[in-house]
């Protein structure tokens, strides 16, 4: 089974997952997901989900994979 959804938060914010628009850096209250055919396994789910995380500033929506692939290009 798959991470939380406190526990994916927590390793994006480790890596300093931010938004792209506004340069703010998300908290454990940004995560959010719902039922998706294309999404992930999350622990405490049992349909797998689309995991995004909510810019509190812009209001942007950032799909998981999104901000996965910002941090691999950091690197």
């Amino acid at each position: 089974m798959g991470n939380t959804l406190g526990e994916i938060a927590t390793i994006l914010i480790q890596k300093d997952a931010q938004c792209h628009w506004c340069g703010s850096r998300f908290d454990l209250c940004s995560i959010n997901c719902y039922p998706h055919k294309d999404g992930i396994e999350v622990e405490g789910y049992t349909t797998k989900q689309w995991v995004y995380l909510r810019c509190m500033k812009c209001g942007y929506d950032w799909a998981l994979w999104k901000l996965l692939a910002q941090i691999k290009e950091r690197k």
